[in-house]
């Protein structure tokens, strides 16, 4: 009876590893999700900007990708007019 009891708590220790490895990434996102409060209005407009299928996690991640870019594209400007270059 004993062995039988070990093989079953080995069982369920092997079954509980096999759910958290194979939902870890379910888990992790779970874990890492966070609400933002947002006014009505602006949640409408992030609504319009949404193409169909895409999450507003998706629409956010692409809102920051652009604004990076455009910061990026600023500063060199902002450096192309202001700085002083010499020939190399």
């Amino acid at each position: 009876m004993r062995k039988f009891a070990k093989f079953v708590m080995q069982m369920q220790l092997d079954i509980t590893k096999i759910f958290i490895m194979e939902n870890l990434e379910y888990l992790t996102n779970m874990v890492a999700t966070k609400r933002v409060p947002v006014p009505l209005e602006i949640w409408a407009e992030l609504s319009r900007l949404k193409e169909p299928g895409q999450t507003f996690g998706e629409l956010i991640e692409e809102m920051i990708e652009n604004e990076k870019k455009l910061r990026l594209l600023k500063d060199m400007k902002k450096i192309e007019e202001t700085a002083e270059f010499v020939e190399i």
